[in-house]
């Protein structure tokens, strides 16, 4: 509650939280009374706080310092913490708070503090250590809670009274001393003054009042003992109390450690060799204002063998240094002020993390020659060394025969034409007559250390032929031929690219070109003009519908493509249609744009029964940078729709033997269906035949036509009269 009262001497703000107020007479023995007198009266008690232990989780926070406002009081608290590491108890630290009140109302400004003792409680009497022996208690100080409950009224002729109780009441009879059994005291101690005048001496030291006494009365200190220059006992109210509370911190909480950065740190120069590291590191004590002190301990290679400490008060830095390529294991440990201590490690690694720089020779000339090898054509090599202009040295390099601050040679160079991949094995370049250029041509040299770490120079190399090596002639020769190995003659070999040249098989199948060496690529392509139904016959489709309903099936991807006449990548009766067509002449064999495809003899389908999935080659490439003396270039050849391999030298003509056939003489009447047999007289035997019939289509309608294995029949039905 709050309670606002106009005083003569200042005005009463009473702000009361919890706490139950009351306001007393004038003397120790009367009943509590509602109101107070309007003159001068102060009239307020203050709680003080037993002794307490707290653990300490993050913040500490024990019971503090109560009061309560009832007369003309305005009251202000002060507190300060003094911390000792060593206890005579078990705790970790002790804390000693020392509270400061005052009431500006009764403080006069100069009155030196009450210094209220900290064990009151379980003696019962008035005005201690005059009259009666000093204050005592349970000699267990700071055990309990205590109140002093101060009034003063300066008007009303009455020694005012000072109140060291169990509670804030000194009227409830509690405490009770067990030893008066005919009184019930209310109160531990009682402190009254001498008189009712403050302004005596014996105010403060009359009748045995300890109010505030010394052995020299004549030194007036009235007001407090404010010279304080002899033996003082004070416990009466000035207006000015201080008073310390021991507070027992129990600390098992350890220091937390957080512990950050990558696992591994590279270098930033292939000759340093060093990283700079740093590592965050997070360090908190949730008990104690004071920095844990940490200790941090290296070991290099983590090897299990500690090769370094040291041990600093954590100021919040990262721990940071340069180390070198290697494994490392950092400890870190943490200790508070009560010995507790956290460990935590941080493993990482120092990498190569720069590949060493060479540097290049500018503008090297190579003379092509002769190869010692038969196989080979002329050309001249380079080593990726031989272009390197000065020592390259680098934190992983090979060589420990010569080296640089922390450093190593490095000796592994690779050569690579720009533009192609890198390969760290390829050590040389081969350079042919096609090389030849006014410009150069473009290489890189890279260099690599033992991490896989590489860069690079480029460089131009003038390829020259100053012995005319490269003007002497290639071979390029081959065999065209069949699946089956019957050779094709009379196929067209073209050469096309640097040099235009056009060839032809023998009867062999064979091929020899005698060409000057070309300074690009040349393309050999095998193609022949002849009749597109050669080859072409009712054995073909005999052989194709055998596939087709899978009484023979085909074995090879060559088949495949002969007998696909619509080139839709399958064999269906749609190609027996166009092979029909083809054999009567009524259209050419194929959807192609060519009747012959001609295949590279080493290629090897990957899909043997699905040829058309794949791009297989129909000509070949002669490089023209290698210009070898002698190349071979071998097709195989495919005829379009010849199913059988019988297009070659027309192997397969038409058969001049006449066949006869027999038909039933019969008499049809009109509106009647006739099944016709036809059979082939005399026991003849063919595979396959082409017939053609002819009849009246004004009187007879062909309804289907049947071929079994031994006979053909045809449907007819009559439309009117009698044929």
């Amino acid at each position: 509650m709050k309670i606002n009262l106009q005083l003569k001497h200042c005005l009463l703000v009473l702000i009361v939280s919890g706490l139950q107020s009351t306001l007393w007479a004038q003397d120790d023995t009367s009943q509590p009374i509602d109101t107070f007198s309007r003159d001068s009266l102060y009239n307020y008690w203050i709680k003080f706080p037993a002794d307490t232990q707290t653990t300490c989780l993050g913040q500490i926070n024990v019971p503090g310092l109560e009061f309560a406002e009832l007369g003309c009081d305005l009251l202000a608290i002060g507190s300060s913490d003094d911390f000792f590491s060593a206890a005579q108890d078990s705790s970790c630290y002790k804390i000693l708070r020392t509270y400061r009140i005052i009431n500006w109302c009764e403080y006069n400004g100069q009155a030196a503090p009450v210094v209220v003792g900290r064990d009151w409680d379980d003696w019962n009497g008035t005005n201690p250590g005059r009259c009666n022996r000093d204050p005592d208690g349970n000699n267990r100080p700071g055990d309990s809670d205590f109140y002093v409950h101060v009034k003063r009224d300066f008007n009303d002729n009455l020694p005012d009274t000072v109140w060291y109780d169990a509670d804030a009441d000194p009227h409830n009879n509690i405490p009770d001393y067990p030893l008066t059994e005919d009184i019930e005291e209310g109160y531990w101690w009682r402190v009254i003054s001498g008189s009712a005048n403050k302004n005596t001496e014996d105010y403060y030291e009359g009748n045995c009042s300890t109010w505030s006494y010394d052995d020299d009365a004549s030194d007036s200190d009235i007001a407090g003992n404010i010279a304080q220059d002899d033996s003082d006992d004070r416990y009466g109210s000035f207006g000015y109390w201080l008073y310390t509370q021991h507070i027992s911190v129990y600390d098992d909480a350890a220091p937390v450690i957080e512990v950050g950065g990558p696992d591994a740190f590279f270098t930033e120069s292939a000759t340093d060799c060093g990283a700079s590291v740093v590592i965050p590191l997070v360090i908190s004590d949730s008990c104690s204002d004071n920095q844990p002190t940490i200790e941090l301990i290296i070991d290099i290679g983590n090897d299990g063998t500690t090769d370094g400490e040291v041990t600093i008060l954590w100021n919040g830095s990262d721990y940071s240094s340069n180390l070198s390529i290697g494994d490392y294991r950092l400890i870190i440990k943490a200790f508070d002020d009560c010995g507790n201590s956290t460990e935590v490690e941080k493993i990482f690694s120092v990498l190569d993390g720069v590949g060493p720089a060479p540097i290049c020779h500018d503008n090297l000339i190579a003379e092509i020659n002769e190869s010692e090898i038969d196989t080979m054509p002329p050309m001249a090599t380079i080593w990726a060394s031989d272009l390197i202009a000065s020592n390259t040295f680098d934190c992983s390099g090979q060589s420990d025969s010569l080296r640089q601050n922390r450093s190593k040679l490095v000796t592994d160079f690779s050569i690579n034409r720009v533009g192609d991949l890198v390969d760290q094995n390829q050590k040389g370049l081969n350079f042919f007559c096609g090389d030849q250029s006014p410009i150069g041509v473009p290489v890189e040299i890279h260099a690599w250390d033992e991490a896989g770490n590489h860069d690079f120079c480029t460089t131009e190399i003038f390829i020259q032929d100053n012995i005319n090596t490269c003007s002497a002639p290639v071979e390029v020769s081959g065999i065209i031929q069949t699946p089956n190995g019957t050779a094709v003659p009379n196929v067209d070999i073209r050469v096309s690219g640097g040099i235009n040249y056009i060839d032809q098989t023998d009867d062999k199948g064979q091929y020899n070109i005698r060409l000057l060496r070309s300074t690009g690529d040349v393309f050999i392509e095998p193609n022949i003009e002849t009749d597109p139904s050669i080859g072409i016959s009712t054995a073909d489709l005999i052989r194709i519908q055998r596939h087709i309903v899978g009484s023979q099936p085909f074995d090879s991807p060559y088949q495949l493509l002969a007998s696909d006449l619509d080139n839709n990548g399958r064999v269906n009766f749609m190609d027996l249609i166009r092979i029909r067509k083809t054999i009567l002449g009524i259209e050419e064999p194929t959807a192609y744009d060519k009747y012959w495809l001609f295949i590279a003899t080493d290629y090897q389908f990957q899909e043997p029964m699905s040829p058309w999935n794949e791009a297989f080659p129909e000509t070949r490439t002669v490089d023209g940078s290698m210009n070898f003396n002698e190349y071979q270039a071998n097709f195989l050849a495919i005829k379009i729709g010849d199913a059988n391999e019988s297009a070659v030298n027309q192997i397969e003509t038409r058969s001049q033997q006449k066949a006869q056939l027999s038909l039933p003489n019969l008499k049809l009447s009109a509106g009647q269906t006739y099944q016709v047999p036809i059979h082939l007289k005399n026991g003849q035997q063919f595979e396959g035949c082409q017939f053609a019939l002819t009849w009246d289509t004004e009187t007879i309608e062909v309804l289907s036509a049947d071929t079994p294995s031994d006979q053909a029949a045809i449907h007819l039905d009559t439309k009117s009269g009698n044929h």
